[in-house]
């Protein structure tokens, strides 16, 4: 059985219409999401706390990872025009390998919520996609990754008020390259549970990007 595309349209689509308190994200969102997502830092040890970015154009920071995304915030009421600000979240379609067989994958990401949201957005979200994950053909794939230090996510994916389980799949070990213009560093620093070093194979560098 195929999940298409059309059908996770339809589905949201119908979903939106459920929860009239959700929308898609449109270009008049972009400035409040890029702000939200920026603020919310996380630490991960002593000195170092990971903020993402998803400048200049949010859509565009999905597609070129080959995610076709759909992104939602809160909708605008007549006595607030900037809610969107305390929320959103990402739904994308995408393709993965998987026992070396190419298949069908959705990955949700993203997912902020402020602590100044309503609990009634919080728990409104949380049946939103549990009805979506509900008419996920057994054969689909939806995963998402989170950081070990992230315990907010990992105590609300594990929650038994969510109508949907997460089944741990497989540990992964993340690396990234990091410019820093102003600071020399001439040996391995180990923070925590991460290691800093410098490059030192070039060739290696470009593989990795």
């Amino acid at each position: 059985m195929t999940y298409a595309s059309q059908s996770l349209q339809n589905d949201l689509d119908q979903l939106v219409i459920e929860y009239p308190q959700f929308k898609y994200a449109d270009k008049d969102d972009e400035a409040l999401i890029h702000n939200l997502l920026e603020s919310s830092g996380m630490k991960l040890a002593e000195n170092v706390e990971l903020c993402y970015s998803r400048r200049p154009d949010l859509w565009a920071s999905y597609e070129e990872s080959r995610q076709k995304p759909y992104i939602f915030c809160e909708a605008r009421t007549a006595n607030s025009d900037n809610t969107c600000k305390y929320f959103y979240a990402v739904i994308s379609e995408s393709t993965h390998y998987f026992n070396g067989k190419e298949i069908q994958s959705y990955y949700t990401s993203d997912l902020r919520i402020d602590r100044k949201a309503s609990r009634e957005v919080i728990r409104d979200y949380r049946h939103f996609y549990g009805k979506l994950a509900r008419r996920f053909p057994s054969d689909v794939l939806c995963f998402t990754a989170v950081m070990d230090e992230n315990i907010r996510a990992l105590k609300s994916l594990r929650s038994e008020k969510n109508p949907f389980f997460y089944n741990p799949m497989v540990p992964y070990l993340a690396q990234t390259v990091v410019i820093l213009p102003t600071i020399g560093l001439n040996s391995t620093k180990r923070i925590g549970n991460y290691e800093i070093r410098p490059i030192e194979d070039e060739n290696a560098l470009n593989e990795f990007l």
